[in-house]
């Protein structure tokens, strides 16, 4: 049986945020892990890989966090290169998102 979407939903900033949002839910978790880790490109590599092999017809990546822009330009434009370099293996579409509060800069549109 051939799965035919997942929705993936990424936490790679954890709960670092530079906003400070009365309502959000995310800032407690800094309570509970005061060390806080953000995922690496290699984790984020075995997560979309393993993703892809599933042979789903549409797969999305949503990143976000905390805020998601802390990891940087960087981190995305080497996902948004792992992604792309995979091949589409008879699927129909793939996609990425990453909701922000409003960090995001112009720069970051070139994905």
């Amino acid at each position: 049986m051939r799965i035919p979407n997942i929705y993936l939903l990424l936490k790679p900033s954890s709960h670092y945020c530079n906003l400070d949002c009365t309502y959000c839910f995310y800032k407690r978790v800094s309570e509970v892990y005061p060390e806080g880790k953000v995922m690496t490109v290699d984790t984020a590599r075995t997560i979309i890989e393993k993703t892809l092999e599933t042979g789903a017809r549409h797969v999305s990546f949503t990143w976000q966090g905390g805020e998601p822009t802390l990891m940087g330009l960087d981190f995305y434009r080497e996902v948004t290169s792992i992604r792309t370099s995979t091949g589409s293996r008879g699927r129909s579409s793939r996609t990425h998102s990453r909701p922000t509060g409003c960090s995001w800069t112009p720069s970051g549109r070139i994905f």
